[in-house]
């Protein structure tokens, strides 16, 4: 009887080629639009009604579900949210750790590649 180890060194170009393989199908599974690039995911939505930020809840909700099903855990602190203009900042996106709700937070300044958001448009942080 041996003692049998698995996995794949992150370092490894199979490591990459495999998770990209995996996560493929996450599209599928949700209802609003969404960008991904190697081990990161966007999940965007266009809110022009008072119902479409729930779409976007809803969208999470599929996200956390699919990642439960393949054992495959986000890190809901590392989730952020991301404003483009001033409709819907009173809504309050979630995920969840360890079954506990944790509330998506909006950070007063944040870059997404180089594309800065200011949500109170002051230039105090320059």
């Amino acid at each position: 009887m041996a003692l049998v180890h698995s996995g794949i060194s992150r370092r490894s170009v199979l490591w990459q080629l495999l998770f990209i393989c995996f996560i493929n199908d996450t599209p599928e599974v949700i209802h609003s639009n969404i960008e991904m690039f190697a081990d990161d995911a966007k999940i965007f939505q266009t809110v022009y009604s008072p119902d479409q930020p729930q779409l976007l809840q809803n969208s999470l909700n599929a996200q956390e579900d699919w990642s439960n099903l393949w054992q495959l855990k986000f890190n809901a602190k590392k989730w952020k949210i991301m404003h483009v203009d001033n409709r819907n900042k009173d809504f309050n996106y979630h995920m969840h750790k360890e079954g506990i709700k944790v509330k998506l937070h909006l950070p007063e300044m944040k870059s997404d590649h180089s594309v800065y958001d200011m949500s109170k448009l002051t230039f105090s942080t320059h």
